[in-house]
């Protein structure tokens, strides 16, 4: 329930597999009686934002299957991109992964095949952009495409890949 609360590019689809694949950006804001005994928050630590320690975990991304018609949500072990983070996820459908990225400099490949996330180069320059990014790739010319307000950013992605 309100996994995403504004959109923040971070939804993408796998045109391979049949998945929206969604990275988990929780919306602190809905308040409903039953939220607190869902997530199982006691009562001395029911505070905005608040969500608990397994939700906010962007590394666990969650996925629609376009042709069964379920969710289903991976939970990754070891090292992925944490906490809360806004950015630009894009199936690249050349290499069969999901590159995100955002403005703090990070960028993380997850492979489907695995469900594992590997740390990448730092594309976007830290503190540009923010967290209503957009983007989309290129692939015909094999480019990555992302920026805010007056920061834009191109890379190439064969070079992306080789560093």
């Amino acid at each position: 329930m309100s996994y995403l609360s504004h959109g923040y590019y971070n939804t993408t689809y796998n045109t391979d597999l049949r998945l929206y694949h969604v990275m988990w950006t929780q919306c602190p804001w809905w308040n409903i009686p039953q939220r607190w005994e869902w997530l199982g928050i006691p009562q001395e630590k029911r505070t905005y934002g608040n969500v608990g320690p397994i939700i906010p975990q962007v590394k666990h991304p969650l996925f629609w299957d376009v042709a069964r018609g379920k969710w289903d949500r991976k939970f990754v072990e070891g090292p992925g991109p944490g906490g809360r983070f806004e950015g630009v996820a894009e199936y690249i459908p050349s290499i069969k992964k999901t590159i995100y990225t955002y403005a703090n400099g990070a960028t993380w490949f997850y492979d489907y095949a695995t469900h594992a996330w590997t740390a990448g180069p730092t594309i976007v320059p830290k503190g540009a952009g923010n967290y209503e990014q957009i983007g989309c790739f290129d692939s015909r010319r094999g480019r990555l495409y992302a920026g805010h307000g007056k920061d834009g950013f191109g890379f190439d992605f064969e070079n992306l890949l080789e560093n």
